[in-house]
């Protein structure tokens, strides 16, 4: 493993961030690890105090400034593999806000984006819970919330469409793709099948998430 190395947070006196996505305060003359919180959207934050007043960063945003540059205008710390928890330098890139289809459609809605994901955490936390209540893992109390096992309603999710991947992971790798870069760089780094890339580019899977009308490969070439 690469060796881990670490550089003062900018403009917070005794903090300190690692290369593999730790984050660390002086106490006492000692470098002390702390663990990061989670916001509301999921993402890691390192709460620091600066003149008597607590504030919270993302914790990606400090590493990419400690490590690479400043956030160039408009752009945000963006995670290759679409892991929120996964704050290595190596997985980290400023880019562009995803804009999904699914969120032009919620344009509408009564609730904003950050409101959903808090709704995504509590369901998250109620898996957990379900999932220690009844001794069961966590992906078998998925499936039957989902209806695919012990009866249920018979909900079933999008064909051809892997839990694993999260919203970001799709529109990194939707977004890749249409710069130019090849199918296998982004497959490589999400862990997943080349066809699965072209099945998202042709609209094939994950639809909702991009906005694609399905087409076939020849209309893609």
């Amino acid at each position: 493993m690469p060796e881990v190395a670490y550089k003062l947070v900018n403009g917070f006196l005794g903090y300190r961030v690692g290369s593999d996505g730790s984050f660390w305060s002086i106490k006492r003359g000692a470098w002390t690890q702390i663990r990061p919180t989670k916001g509301a959207d999921g993402q890691l934050e390192a709460g620091m105090r600066r003149n008597g007043q607590l504030e919270h960063r993302l914790l990606s945003a400090l590493i990419l400034e400690a490590f690479s540059e400043p956030a160039p205008e408009g752009q945000v710390p963006r995670h290759k593999n679409g892991s929120y928890r996964d704050c290595s330098f190596g997985n980290l890139y400023w880019g562009f806000p995803v804009i999904s289809q699914v969120q032009v459609q919620d344009a509408r809605a009564k609730i904003d984006m950050r409101q959903a994901e808090e709704m995504r955490h509590l369901a998250s936390n109620f898996i957990d819970d379900l999932s220690k209540r009844y001794g069961l893992d966590k992906s078998q109390v998925r499936r039957i919330l989902a209806g695919k096992c012990w009866g249920g309603n018979g909900v079933k999710r999008e064909r051809g469409r892997p839990d694993r991947l999260s919203d970001e992971a799709v529109m990194d790798i939707y977004n890749r793709r249409l710069s130019g870069e090849k199918a296998k760089s982004s497959a490589a780094d999400h862990k997943v099948s080349d066809s699965l890339v072209w099945e998202i580019m042709r609209g094939g899977c994950y639809a909702k998430v991009t906005g694609v009308i399905q087409r076939n490969r020849r209309e893609m070439s």
